[in-house]
């Protein structure tokens, strides 16, 4: 499209009638040979309302009623000096001048074709006529003008437009035209704003008030510094609309009824090159930093894991300003958040190049992604294990591999010299993908976040080795699956006896033995505590000598350990308490009875029972007849129903030598 629209430009005037002439809408491209930073390609430079477009370096041009050829000499006269013997070609990208725009106070407004003859009572009816603001408003309450390519305005009588008579009636619109419609107290905001219209303002509105009402202008293209300001009579004025939004009374100047404010485009655009992610032209804010063009450019391209990808070095970046100049800018402070660290402002025409970087390390051992990394000049160590995606720490119960040894990590450097690292205060896990990384504005040295973990900084051809851990524990005696097993750092007794199968019910006891590699033993009671694991310690799970049995119709009977000052309540409880409704041979509904338990106790070579009516204790809480229980007890749980003592007391008497028995087998 572009060199289409260069050769039409090229056409002798013998090809076509005239040379064709500019005007407002048109859409124009330029070229500079040599110079792509100063080119614009598509989309392309629109001509505005005003018949003026900003080139980059040349500033704003009238190009309104000029040919290609016209517009492309004034460019280049401006651009003769910074560069020698300029060859410039400006082209048109779109042909929007033979179309006449309606605007202001109409049903469609917009840009339409323009029709030989066309009137403005033609163009007011491809608009879809005018909008009243109530039933008594009319067309005496309305002004029109039109607005011609030269900056010329003429005066139309709505009445006698609408009416068919007098000059208003016969006045042509011409290709290019603007036919702006307003209320007589009414201003219109145009150009790079957010909300472009016609705005009824109270009177002595000022400037700030119409851009607001108008949302504001676009920071990014909008030029608050060259606003352009036509009162109804066609009087024109420039004014800094800037001074007036920060609060410059004599700037804020106050609107009249049927004022048009434009704000022209910004010629504020430079251009970042190089090992950024998005390279291109920026259109950058007033007073905004090279770091911040940047980090807008997508940051520094940093491909972890690949030694072949390219990088950017933010130590090393080139400043090119449009009057020649060029300065060498070492931004790896300023991204840092270094406070008064080297960050210029960004000037129209800047061109940013950030090269390449080279700096070339490995890391080995027990990391997840071991090999050669090219990482940024200033990196740390740290930097160089979080792009091996950390070291390496077992995820799984019972553990499939020993964890990385950070407290003795060692790194060796190109002249023969050995570093002996200690990294175990490293506290950031691995990165989440394998995605790369960009840098940008912000990005403070992650080594500063790792608590006392020391920073050492990287140079060329760097080796880092982490070796093995062996954090194994163990786990022996009454449990389910006695054996070795690897732990991570911070994990406890009760986790090593949970990847042990866990303390075996009715027969391991809950006082567990501790032996550490330094030969003390502690007692550990894991009910009620725990204790951090050490390399080479040994728990060992005991029998569980001092218990209690509960039988009968309870939830869960069995054995369990007895503990000083337990009671009958307690172990019922332990035992997960009464059993729930069953149904025996006679089909009658059982349970076991809650409000009595026989006691079993052998006492001086005899076994002894005590019946218990523990109803005294739940209904008035009696503790006179919850007992305290002592080891090798034995507490059986009758079922509910009429209960024949002399039938069952043969049974009953059989339970505890029955149970003394299954005891003594159990005793190592």
């Amino acid at each position: 499209m572009y060199l289409l629209m260069l050769l039409a430009c090229a056409l002798p005037t013998s090809a076509q009638q005239a040379p064709y002439q500019l005007g407002p809408g048109d859409v124009v491209g330029v070229l500079v040979f040599g110079e792509e930073e100063l080119s614009v390609k598509e989309p392309g430079l629109p001509v505005g309302p005003d018949g003026r477009v900003g080139f980059p370096g040349a500033g704003m041009v009238e190009v309104a009623g000029k040919t290609c050829d016209e517009v492309a000499a004034i460019v280049r006269d401006r651009l003769t000096g910074p560069i020698l013997d300029p060859q410039v070609t400006v082209s048109v990208l779109q042909y929007n001048a033979r179309r006449v725009s309606v605007v202001g106070a109409v049903k469609q407004p917009g840009v339409y074709p323009h029709v030989p003859g066309m009137r403005v009572i033609d163009a007011l009816a491809a608009a879809g006529g005018l909008v009243f603001a109530d039933e008594k408003e009319s067309s005496a309450s309305m002004r029109a003008r039109l607005l011609r390519p030269d900056r010329t305005i003429v005066p139309v009588d709505l009445r006698e437009a609408m009416a068919g008579v007098g000059e208003s009636a016969r006045l042509e619109v011409q290709p290019g035209d603007t036919l702006l419609v307003e209320r007589v107290a009414a201003v219109s905001v145009l150009g790079y704003v957010l909300k472009p219209g016609n705005f009824e303002v109270p009177d002595g509105c000022r400037l700030s008030e119409a851009l607001a009402r108008a949302g504001g202008v676009d920071e990014e293209a909008g030029d608050l510094r060259g606003v352009v300001l036509t009162h109804a009579d066609g009087t024109r004025v420039e004014v800094d609309a800037k001074a007036a939004l920060e609060g410059q009374a004599d700037a804020d100047i106050e609107l009249l009824p049927g004022d048009v404010v434009y704000v022209p485009r910004s010629a504020r655009e430079a251009n970042v090159v190089g090992y950024v992610r998005t390279p291109g032209r920026f259109k950058f804010l007033e007073g905004e930093k090279v770091s911040s063009l940047i980090a807008r450019a997508g940051g520094v391209v940093l491909q972890l894991g690949a030694v072949e990808g390219a990088r950017g070095d933010l130590a090393r970046v080139s400043l090119s300003r449009a009057d020649g100049t060029t300065m060498t800018l070492d931004l790896t402070r300023a991204l840092g958040g270094v406070e008064g660290a080297e960050d210029p402002l960004v000037q129209p025409g800047d061109v940013v190049f950030v090269p390449e970087e080279r700096l070339e390390v490995a890391v080995f051992g027990h990391v997840v992604k071991p090999g050669r990394y090219r990482l940024r000049p200033g990196d740390t160590v740290l930097d160089l294990l979080a792009a091996a995606g950390g070291p390496i720490r077992p995820r799984e119960i019972p553990a499939v591999s020993t964890a990385a040894d950070l407290a003795h990590c060692t790194l060796q450097r190109a002249s023969g010299e050995t570093i002996a690292l200690d990294l175990s205060g490293v506290d950031a896990g691995p990165p989440t993908g394998n995605e790369p990384r960009t840098i940008g504005a912000g990005d403070a040295s992650r080594s500063a976040r790792r608590g006392d973990v020391p920073a050492v900084t990287l140079e060329p051809f760097d080796v880092l080795y982490v070796p093995e851990a062996h954090n194994r524990v163990l786990v022996s005696g009454y449990v389910g699956a006695a054996g070795y097993f690897e732990f991570r750092p911070g994990e406890t007794v009760r986790t090593a006896l949970g990847m042990g199968g866990g303390i075996m019910p009715n027969v391991g006891s809950e006082t567990v033995e501790v032996r550490h590699s330094d030969g003390t033993t502690q007692l550990l009671d894991t009910s009620k505590s725990d204790l951090a694991l050490a390399a080479g310690d040994e728990i060992h799970v005991p029998f569980m000598r001092n218990r209690v049995a509960v039988v009968g119709y309870v939830t869960q009977p069995g054995f369990y350990e007895w503990h000083e000052g337990d009671t009958v309540i307690e172990m019922i409880a332990a035992a997960n308490g009464i059993a729930l409704p069953s149904i025996d041979r006679n089909v009658r509904v059982i349970k076991g009875d809650y409000y009595r338990a026989y006691l079993f106790r052998r006492e001086n070579g005899e076994d002894k029972r005590y019946e218990l009516d523990l109803k005294r204790f739940y209904e008035q809480g009696d503790q006179s007849v919850n007992m305290a229980l002592l080891p090798d007890d034995i507490i059986m749980v009758p079922k509910i129903s009429r209960f024949d003592l002399g039938a069952a007391l043969g049974d009953i008497l059989s339970i505890p030598r029955t149970l003394f028995d299954i005891r003594d087998r159990w005793n190592p």
